[in-house]
């Protein structure tokens, strides 16, 4: 899950969900609505930018997850690699 900066994601954090600050300035970057199960509108990041998020500030990330995370988004008709490329580079990722 991604939280602004300055907010503190401790409970998050116990429950065993990986948490990650969002940049200053791109909190609304890749924001869409999304209807959960019970039909309630909640905010959520779209594919690319959450695949950015599971890339940034992480000196060694979970290549398992990572590595099924991109198969799916690959393997999605929906995928939008020019949005992702966007996206990383706003992020300042490293270009692979």
């Amino acid at each position: 899950m991604s939280f602004p900066r300055g907010r503190n994601p401790t409970n998050v954090r116990s429950a065993g969900i990986i948490a990650k600050t969002s940049l200053n300035g791109f909190q609304e970057l890749g924001r869409i609505e999304v209807a959960t199960s019970y039909g309630n509108d909640v905010q959520s990041y779209n594919a690319e930018r959450t695949l950015c998020d599971m890339m940034r500030d992480t000196a060694s990330p979970d290549l398992q997850l990572l590595s099924s995370a991109f198969r799916s988004y690959l393997a999605s008709s929906e995928r939008n690699l020019v949005k992702h490329r966007s996206y990383a580079s706003s992020l300042a990722l490293p270009q692979r």
